[in-house]
């Protein structure tokens, strides 16, 4: 192996630390995720509720749930740092 390519190779240790920060990243995300389409009904019911017809109702939460994607996939995330 060159030794160009030996200087460049991570250290199992760096390697977990990138691996640990791609999960937190992950968790983070759908931790968001999942909170957001959580709050739905409570934030919707009062709309929900004067909805009369149930294709109005499916067309709410479409909306409402796409908008909540769409904004999510635009967030930065920040994933924990560990001192390792």
């Amino acid at each position: 192996m060159p030794l160009g390519e030996i200087a460049f190779q991570e250290s199992p240790k760096e390697k977990m630390r990138d691996e640990t920060t791609v999960i937190d990243a992950i968790q983070q995300s759908v931790s968001e995720i999942k909170n957001r389409l959580v709050a739905l009904p409570l934030k919707l019911n009062p709309e929900i509720e004067k909805l009369g017809n149930p294709l109005d109702t499916v067309r709410l939460l479409e909306n409402e749930i796409i908008g909540i994607l769409i904004e999510l996939s635009k967030m930065q995330l920040s994933p924990k740092t560990n001192s390792c």
